[in-house]
């Protein structure tokens, strides 16, 4: 984050990627991210 942020822009931290889902178990699980998975629904 900047040290004087400017009101009413949105400043988002970069993402590192990490492990991915390959693509076929990305169209299963709904994401190639396993962070974004819900984790309560099948």
């Amino acid at each position: 984050m900047p040290i004087n942020p400017e009101y009413a822009t949105a400043y988002i931290r970069y993402q590192t990627y990490g492990k991915t889902f390959t693509p076929e178990e990305g169209l299963k699980q709904g994401t190639i991210f396993p962070e974004l998975r819900d984790h309560w629904v099948n």
